[in-house]
């Protein structure tokens, strides 16, 4: 849950910086952007549980991922300074490691995937003369 909360800030901010344009957007714009993407390793903790004897009260577990890819693609409206967009993403990260106690195989590997869908209003302010910050919220969901 918490990787899933950080990765959904992460596209936010991404989605929030990384359309800035060098000029007014001024009707339709398309964007489309890819990149690396990365998972932090997790370690945590299971207490008590069906599958855990209950004299055994916490393991330590981790899960182990690999630098993975990202691409997005975005539809938006300009409104001279003002923009407005819709979002899709998409990220794979392979899972290096998954090392449990209560595992029946301690080291298993897998994929995982998600997929973004973003809403977002951006304001663009003119810094230099080809140089443009945008700022903006967004609000969306992940599909993990």
């Amino acid at each position: 849950m918490i990787t899933r909360t950080l990765l959904l800030g992460a596209v936010a901010a991404v989605a929030l910086t990384a359309n800035a344009q060098a000029a007014r957007v001024d009707g339709w714009y398309i964007s489309l952007e890819g990149g690396a993407n990365w998972i932090d390793d997790n370690e945590f903790d299971e207490g008590n549980g069906p599958a855990v004897p209950a004299v055994v009260e916490d393991f330590d577990n981790v899960a182990e991922f690999d630098t993975g890819w990202a691409a997005f693609a975005s539809v938006g409206y300009g409104f001279g300074h003002w923009r407005a967009e819709i979002e899709g993403g998409y990220r794979v990260n392979d899972m290096d490691q998954f090392d449990s106690a209560t595992a029946a195989t301690p080291y298993a590997s897998g994929t995982v995937s998600e997929a973004t869908l973003m809403a977002n209003v951006l304001y663009d302010i003119r810094i230099a003369k080809r140089l443009m910050l945008s700022v903006g919220a967004g609000a969306g969901g992940d599909f993990a």
